[in-house]
């Protein structure tokens, strides 16, 4: 067994407590940034302007809707700005790893062995599969622990009768609490596999559950949704392996599984008996993809522009927010300086990253990755009103987080990227969808109460369009131009329909799903 050994003033675990429970400073900031527009229509207002109360509203409405589209535009500039950085960062990167995968050869005995968690709720018809494609992930040392959270509709069975499952005696390590007493089986045909059933509690439960039981220091958390490719797990130990001591996360982003990524030029296969890795040629294999639905492409052309416009998240913090489907490898002892897994999905890993930043200050020099390489695949959500309610949701999680720590961004900790991480991710993501979406509001009083001339109503309707239409097309030049997609002339094409949609309406859905992701932050629901 290897453990990372705790600081003294880290033995003692901080309890875990809801990421999503807003407080004082939270409500207040949420409603000023949202509402923030207000401000020049109150000024108008209270001032002695010529020409009466009639002027005076339309000065008013004129004022915000100027306020707002002003900080639309700051925030395209900002978003466009970061594409650009995020395209120049990837083609470094794979142009530096080419040079490092010619002249230099992991050691294997710097391979740490990997515990993956798998966290199941559901989905009978899926888990045996998922379970034998983690098993049969391509990397020396491994361990799957497979958490059943209080699921009775036969998944157990399914899982018994597939792998041989018998009842197991284990002294559990519990670096952090956890709710319910587990009980753990063994397979006869995989020495490395775990399952265990315990009543139902909650993910973070499960997924703390699952830690306490791992028995090795770098932990993947998974859930059904997500597949991994074969040598996922190479690629995110890579950060690992080149840097042991200081590396803590390295992280990657799961896509469609009919999304094929551009090959590395050669792939490092490690091997566990000391012998020198070889030199093969990648090809990423993924599981059979469903045909493509053209609401597919509306959300492939979003999750490319979060996934763009949050460079210096992705640089800085070695994470991201507001997409489902990040991937971590994290150190078990970061998971347990912060207290284990809280409650939330799609911000778990960033609130586990920052809270255990915070705790150990400038303790020691840490590493954080995000390789933008495609390694792992997650499906695309089926309907418009399930898109919105995930989006409302990472919305929720996402801010609570920020507000949590956002003291980070004024400490001095960490580089210029990591430093300005959150106040970028605030306005450039968080926000400007829900300023936008105010701007039409705003945009459309003002007008009707004759602040605005029919050409300069016009004008504004569609630099609000122009600036959607750059933002997915944008993201769009930088998968190709980095290389990090591989697609045909004909699926160009097909997004770049889609990237107009998604200009007209698609954006617009996503910042009302925002809005109520605010709302719900607000009141505490």
């Amino acid at each position: 067994m290897i453990f990372d050994t705790l600081p003294a003033a880290l033995t003692k675990p901080l309890r875990p407590s809801p990421v999503t429970t807003p407080t004082v400073t939270g409500r207040i900031l949420a409603v000023i940034l949202t509402v923030w527009w207000l401000l020049p229509c109150f000024v108008f207002f209270m001032a002695a302007a010529p020409g009466g109360l009639s002027f005076e509203f339309k000065l008013g409405f004129r004022g915000g809707a100027m306020a707002l589209v002003s900080a639309v535009l700051l925030a395209a500039a900002l978003r466009l700005a970061s594409m650009g950085a995020s395209l120049l960062d990837i083609r470094h990167r794979r142009r530096r790893r080419t040079i490092e995968m010619q002249w230099t050869l992991p050691n294997s005995e710097r391979i740490r062995p990997i515990s993956i968690i798998l966290w199941v709720r559901g989905g009978r018809e899926r888990v045996v599969e998922a379970v034998g494609r983690l098993l049969a992930l391509d990397y020396p040392r491994f361990e799957v622990i497979v958490v059943n959270d209080g699921v009775t509709d036969g998944t157990h069975n399914c899982l018994q009768e597939a792998f041989l499952l018998h009842p197991v005696s284990r002294i559990i390590r519990r670096s952090i609490p956890m709710q319910a007493e587990p009980t753990l089986y063994a397979s006869a045909k995989h020495p490395e596999l775990t399952v265990v059933a315990k009543p139902e509690t909650s993910r973070e439960d499960s997924l703390n559950c699952g830690l306490n039981l791992s028995r090795y220091p770098l932990i993947c958390a998974l859930d059904l949704q997500v597949t991994l490719d074969p040598g996922a797990l190479t690629e995110l130990a890579r950060g690992f392996i080149e840097n042991v001591t200081q590396t803590v996360a390295v992280s990657c982003l799961a896509e469609f599984p009919d999304d094929a990524s551009t090959p590395n030029d050669a792939e490092v296969r490690l091997s566990a008996d000391g012998q020198p890795p070889s030199y093969t040629a990648a090809q990423w294999t993924a599981p059979p993809a469903p045909p493509s639905h053209p609401f597919d492409d509306l959300q492939r052309i979003d999750r490319a522009v979060l996934f763009h416009a949050q460079w210096l998240l992705r640089a800085g913090l070695g994470n991201l927010a507001l997409l489902p489907g990040v991937v971590s490898l994290l150190k078990k002892t970061e998971i347990v300086a912060a207290g284990g897994y809280r409650t939330g999905y799609v911000a778990d890993t960033l609130d586990l990253l920052l809270t255990s930043y915070a705790i150990r200050k400038q303790d020691e020099i840490r590493y954080v990755s995000f390789i933008p390489e495609i390694i792992a695949r997650v499906p695309p959500l089926k309907s418009l009103d399930k898109a919105m309610v995930t989006r409302a949701a990472a919305t929720q999680e996402a801010f609570s987080v920020i507000v949590r720590h956002l003291g980070l961004a004024f400490g001095g900790q960490g580089d210029w990227r990591a430093r300005l991480a959150l106040p970028v991710l605030i306005v450039v993501s968080l926000f400007a969808p829900i300023w936008e979406l105010l701007t039409v509001v705003v945009v459309g009083l003002t007008a009707l109460v004759g602040g605005l001339a029919f050409d300069e109503l016009v004008s504004l309707l569609v630099l609000l369009v122009a600036i959607g239409l750059a933002d997915g097309l944008g993201a769009l030049l930088c998968d190709e131009a980095s290389n990090r997609r591989r697609r045909s002339t004909e699926e160009i094409l097909r997004l770049v329909f889609a990237a107009v949609k998604y200009a007209l309406d698609f954006r617009w859905m996503m910042g009302a799903a925002q809005i109520r992701g605010m709302l719900a932050y607000i009141s505490g629901r």
